[in-house]
């Protein structure tokens, strides 16, 4: 069973080099930075100078968790499940000695490492940029740094509801415009509904609420629905699937 996972994971990367997938992964963190990068030019550097490194971690920290990050997931699940409805692939696995379920725990697992991935793109490009400030001339009394790892892995079980939605989405609907259009509207509705008592009632809040709120409480909270809710969710996904292929 294990070589087959294996296996299966190894076809999976081996389609996804001749999709989009690995140039969104790197678009998306590089414009988050290169827009903080063009605020501090734009500012003559007084950003820095007069609030620190810190101010443009949490500039750039703030951008990738509140906009770009579900929109990256909405994005990434979609193109790793696209591949099988532009090519009819999907009739070419039935062809095959595995199970639907096996197909969707692998491609579940590979979004979620592709989002991993995104995010440390992030942090590397955003060190690169703050390096190369310093190289011409920008420069702060105080020294970066960057709760970024910290909050890390924070985010990648927090963020698996969404990651697991966006999967289940992507996974029936042939249309790749549906599932982004709701990770854009959810996206926009977070923003919201995250300064609120009623976070706890949507998902793409959670990686928020683990990371940029103060209270203690509120991080644990989120990090511990967030792990539930996307384990149930794949969980479940995939324990339908394989009954479904049971009785079929």
């Amino acid at each position: 069973m294990i070589s087959l996972f294996i296996n299966l994971f190894a076809i999976e990367l081996t389609k996804l080099k001749r999709s989009q997938a690995l140039l969104m992964t790197l678009l998306c963190p590089l414009s988050v930075v290169g827009l903080q990068f063009l605020m501090v030019v734009e500012g003559s550097g007084e950003l820095i100078s007069d609030k620190g490194w810190d101010s443009y971690w949490y500039g750039a920290i703030s951008l990738w968790y509140m906009l770009m990050l579900p929109l990256y997931v909405a994005l990434i699940t979609s193109l790793v499940n696209g591949i099988e409805h532009k090519h009819n692939g999907w009739r070419f696995m039935a062809t095959m000695p595995i199970q639907q379920w096996q197909i969707f725990v692998v491609k579940g697992l590979i979004s979620w490492l592709f989002v991993l991935l995104a995010s440390l793109l992030m942090y590397l490009l955003t060190s690169a940029s703050i390096i190369l400030m310093m190289l011409i001339g920008y420069d702060a009394e105080v020294s970066f740094t960057s709760p970024f790892l910290l909050h890390l892995a924070k985010v990648m079980v927090a963020a698996l509801p969404i990651i697991m939605m966006g999967h289940v989405i992507s996974w029936r609907i042939k249309n790749i415009i549906f599932p982004l259009a709701i990770g854009v509207i959810m996206t926009i509705i977070a923003t919201t509904v995250a300064r609120s008592k009623y976070w706890i009632y949507d998902p793409w809040t959670y990686h928020l609420a683990a990371t940029l709120n103060p209270k203690a409480e509120v991080n644990i909270q989120a990090i511990a629905l967030g792990g539930a809710l996307g384990l149930i969710i794949f969980v479940l996904s995939a324990w339908l699937l394989n009954k479904r292929e049971v009785y079929s």
